[in-house]
Formats: structure tokens, sequence, C-alpha cells
């Protein structure tokens, strides 16, 4: 993971308290950043900066002080992020305090009351400076207990929620992910004959590495700069074309949101009551499955639950508090929004495919701006397909994949097959999620063609 070249902080940084709001308490950043992995979230998770194992490195931080190789590149990075932790800042504020009111001292004059009161603030002040600076030397120490503090994939977190985008999304740029694993779609979404993952297993195989990756981003991000800095979101995919009962749906929805807590806030936090800022529903057929009721036991888990007071003083208690903040609908058409909004859900979001080549979300779109719901536009720029990347490239050329042996739609022959996939790897290896964008801009007739670059989309989104 790496940051864009040419990301401009000024570009995309807004003030936290003049940033629209998602529900009140989820901030939005100009910029969602959707995140798909391009290595397996196992190992990612077992990366370290350091030569040590992580109890080694805790029972070193028990006896002594971390020692440092101020050679390492590490290093700078390290002394960078302790100065712009939160920590720093109190160290800081308290300072300045203290400064001035030992100048006040010094300067004289004053006398009685006055300067028993100046010698308070001068006092407390040294006092909030001593915990300034422990929980610096915390901050400080945490690097070396710490394996993944100073890996490149969490320093490239860091520069992009330090430019502004403090909003991540666990749902990736396409479906499947990377490295979501070799499962078979019939586990997946088959009838539950075919499968004993339950209704909800997708959501854990396709967004469940993320939500680790990024949880553990954000712990280590709020640690260090603060609590509620940063909104991770995620989404739910439901088994639609299983005959799981009502019941078994209601507990694999609640089952999945907690699985989602734990990985994002950590077991400890999601017990306390931490809710999700935002989960979407994926359903995958919203004209022939109805996606009603997995979407109003969403809207149970996203309300406090409330019962009398014990006490019999007929007072409503929370017994139960809310577990999703906000929530969302993936790809809905026009219909799927009214009808939800008919059965009483608050929707905060949609996420639609839309950009100059691809407007089918227009009506979408209306109807949200309609009715106050935001939208987030995925592609806007056909992924990367619209850039200065292929300003002046010459057009994929459908003629040339046919001579190369496309006949039509039964040619299946590996020769056949990659001179199909040409004008996909036109696109270079590292944007061929723009194939289906790139077939609707140069108009590739042929059937086969389309084909491959709908199979290659699936296997390198």
């Amino acid at each position: 993971m790496t940051v864009p070249e040419g990301l401009e902080p000024s570009a995309i940084q807004m003030p936290v308290h003049q940033r629209p709001q998602l529900v009140p308490g989820v901030s939005l950043s100009p910029i969602i950043l959707s995140c798909s992995l391009s290595s397996d979230p196992k190992a990612m998770l077992a990366e370290s900066w350091t030569a040590k194992t992580a109890d080694e490195a805790q029972a070193d931080c028990a006896t002594a002080s971390p020692v440092f190789n101020p050679a390492a590149p590490e290093y700078n990075e390290l002394a960078q992020r302790v100065s712009q932790s939160s920590a720093m800042q109190r160290w800081n504020e308290a300072m300045v305090r203290v400064k001035h009111a030992e100048k006040q001292l010094k300067a004289g004059g004053l006398k009685g009351a006055e300067k028993e009161a100046r010698q308070g603030e001068l006092d407390e002040a040294q006092q909030q400076l001593g915990e300034a600076q422990a929980a610096l030397n915390d901050v400080t120490s945490s690097f070396e207990a710490d394996p993944l503090s100073l890996v490149p994939w969490m320093s490239a977190l860091f520069a992009l929620a330090d430019a502004g985008c403090s909003c991540f999304d666990a749902g990736g740029g396409g479906w499947p992910p990377p490295n979501a694993g070799q499962v078979p779609l019939t586990e997946l979404l088959g009838p539950p004959s075919s499968s004993t993952r339950g209704p909800a297993a997708a959501s854990a195989w396709l967004y469940g590495g993320s939500e680790k990756v990024l949880g553990v981003f954000k712990r280590r991000y709020e640690s260090e700069r603060g609590p509620g800095r940063l909104s991770i979101f995620t989404r739910l995919a439901i088994n639609c074309f299983g005959s799981d009962s009502p019941a078994d749906l209601a507990a694999a929805v609640e089952k999945a949101v907690e699985r989602s807590r734990a990985a994002i806030f950590g077991p400890e936090a999601a017990v306390a009551g931490a809710p999700l800022d935002l989960v979407q529903l994926h359903w995958l057929d919203y004209h022939e499955h109805d996606f009603i009721p997995v979407l109003l036991k969403l809207h149970c888990l996203a309300n406090d639950r409330y019962e009398p007071s014990p006490d019999g003083t007929g007072e409503m208690v929370v017994t139960q508090p809310r577990g999703v903040a906000a929530l969302g609908l993936v790809e809905p058409p026009a219909h799927a929004v009214t009808t939800a909004l008919r059965a009483g859900v608050h929707l905060a979001c949609v996420t639609v495919s839309y950009s100059l080549l691809n407007v089918s979300a227009a009506p979408v779109i209306q109807l949200c701006h309609s009715r106050g719901i935001k939208v987030f536009a995925v592609g806007a720029l056909a992924y990367g397909l619209m850039s200065e990347a292929f300003l002046g490239a010459p057009a994929p050329n459908p003629a040339a994949a046919a001579a190369g042996g496309v006949a039509g739609p039964t040619t299946d022959s590996p020769a056949g097959g990659a001179a199909a996939v040409g004008p996909c790897e036109a696109l270079g290896p590292d944007n061929l999620a723009a194939g289906l964008d790139m077939v609707a801009r140069w108009a590739c007739q042929r059937y086969v063609v389309f084909r491959h670059a709908l199979l290659l989309v699936i296997g390198s989104c």
C-alpha cells in the first residue's frame, strides 16, 4: 500500500468541525478511501518493523528504555509520529503555561493573594506537564512494543489520515477482493444444503481481512492522535439465494455485526458497546429476493434497546446499546431505496457506481438527493481510466483481437482467450479493474471480449 503520488494535503484537508456529518457523531472526509488488501491479511498482521518478537519487546520495555538506531529510516518516521501525537500537543500546551506562569512570577510586583494565585497556576501547569511527559514517554515506548507500528502499510495509512482522509471503507474496490481465499461460491451463496458456513459467511470472507487491518490501524492511530479521529465503514453480505428462516437470518446478522465490531474496535471495546460507524447491506438480488427482513434487523441493531426500569418507577432504561451508528445500501435500484424508506428504515447513504461512462445510477442519485440521503460514488474516474496515465494512449483494437483467434462466442481456446483479453491488458496490470468501463468506452461489441473482460475484473479487483 502506497500513498498516491501528487496527494496534496491542502486539497482535501478540512477542519473536523466543518465536515459534513453522515449521522451525528460520524463525520465525513472529502475523500473516502476504499481499501482492497494487496496481500494476505494474516501476513500483513504478522509483519514487524523490528527484529524482535512482540513478547521480547514487551520484556525489554519492562526492564529498560528502548534503544533506536538513528540511521534506520524507521527512526525518522518514529520521531515525526511522536511530534504529531496528542501527547506532544498536551506537552507543548503545558510547557507554554509553565513558562508563562514562571515569567509572571519572576517579573515581581506580585504580592499576597495574587502571588499565591500565580504560584497555584504554576503548580497546576507543572503537574499537567508531568502528566503530559509521562504520556509522551508511553507513546515513544509503544513503538518498540508494537511490531506493526512502523511497518510500511501502517505508515502509508498514517500519511493518508494525516492528509485529511479520515474515512476508510472496508468494502474494497470490487467483488470479490484480492486474496480473499479460494472459497467455492456455492458454499457462500448456495442453498443451506450446500453450505455449512451460514448465511453471513460471505461477509467474513469478503470484508473480514480489511476490517482486521483497518481496525489495527484505527486503534494505533487513535492511541497516538486521540480518540474519535477515524471512521471505518464496513458492509454486510447475506446469502439471499438460500432458504434460511427469518430467525436464522436475524441471528446471522447479529453475529456478523458483532464479528465486525470485534475486528475493528478490538474484543474489549466491542463488549463495552462501541457502535460501528456505518454498515452497508450488500444484497446481490434486489429484484427477486426480499432484503427488507435483513435490513430491518440491522435497523433494530442501529437503535438502543429500552426496557422499563426494574425499580418500578416506570422510567425507560437502555438495556442494550446500539451496535451500528448508520445504515446504507450498496448498488441498490431506485425501487429498493423507496421500499427501505417505506419500511421505516433511515438510510444514511447509498454506494453506487457512477462516472461519465456509466450513468445508470442517475435515478438513484436523484431520489437520494430529494430524500437527503448521501451518495458515495465509486469509480468516478472510471477506476483510473480517465486519468493522465491513459491520456493520448492508443485505443484497444477489437479487430486485432479477433484476428488473433477470437471468432465468436463459442471460442474457448487458451489462444482465443489470450487474444480476447488484449484490450483489457492495454490498461496495464494495475488497472484491470477498469475493464468493464473500458469495454463501454471503446465499444467492443464481441461477446467473447466482454466475457473475458468480466472475468478479469472479478479476478483482479
